[in-house]
This record gives structure tokens, C-alpha cells and sequence, in this order.
């Protein structure tokens, strides 16, 4: 199981296994912000659901409403035929 969490490292799921091999292995070099890591010192925070009040964070002007990406120029055309 251990090997299969290593090999699938990026699935969250996998996180504590993936640390318990690597500390097994004494591989704890694998584990932190660097680029040769495979995983982060914590454990990750689960995604919340989206929904509720407020524009959730993110980047500024990452909201629905206002101008910014494809729409109304075009872009998005209906797939019938013309």
C-alpha cells in the first residue's frame, strides 16, 4: 500500500501514507516547500464547499461579476449548426 501511496503521492487521500513511507525510508529530505519534494510538511486542508455569502477568497477580480475573461466577446457560440 505503501508503494502505491508513493507512486500516487499527489492524491490528498494518500498524504499520510506517503509521509510514513518517507519516514520509513528516512527520506524525510522529500518532505517540505522545496522543488525536489514530493509533499508539504502539513497535512493539506480539505477543499470547502463552495456556496455561502462573499467571493471566497481567491484573486482579486476572480469574481463572476464584473469584466475580465471570454465573456461577451464572442467566445462562447451556441454548437448549433449555422
Amino acid at each position: 500500500a505503501m508503494q502505491r501511496a508513493l507512486i500516487q503521492y499527489r492524491d490528498p487521500k494518500n498524504y499520510d501514507l506517503v509521509v510514513e513511507a518517507l519516514h520509513r525510508a528516512h527520506r524525510e529530505d522529500l518532505i517540505g516547500y522545496g522543488p525536489k519534494c514530493l509533499v508539504r510538511p502539513e497535512r493539506p486542508r480539505p477543499q470547502r464547499a463552495r456556496g455561502g455569502t462573499g467571493n471566497g477568497g481567491g484573486h482579486p477580480g476572480s469574481g463572476r461579476a464584473g469584466g475580465g475573461g471570454n465573456a461577451g466577446r464572442g467566445e462562447r457560440r451556441s454548437r448549433r449548426a449555422r
